[in-house]
């Protein structure tokens, strides 16, 4: 079902599995949340108690426009 609503959204759907010991309350529940691909990296620094750095290696990063899939996990 990876391309069920392609010709809608303009993309595809893949289902993801997240496992976190101790730190998701919910068990066994089928989330239908939309998120993207770049959400990855807001969860990762959000679960991780951590900010993206302002600069890295002398280079300026852009902030980061997507959010956590953390909210979803309680």
């Amino acid at each position: 079902m990876f391309k069920r609503y392609l010709q809608y959204s303009g993309g595809t759907c893949d289902p993801v599995v997240i496992s976190r010991l101790k730190g998701i309350k919910a068990r066994g529940e089928i989330r239908s949340q939309y998120h993207y691909s770049t959400d990855i990296v807001p969860t990762i620094f959000d679960i991780a108690g951590v900010q993206m750095p302002k600069v890295y290696r002398g280079v300026e990063k852009f902030p980061l426009s997507r959010l956590s899939m953390r909210y979803p996990f309680d």
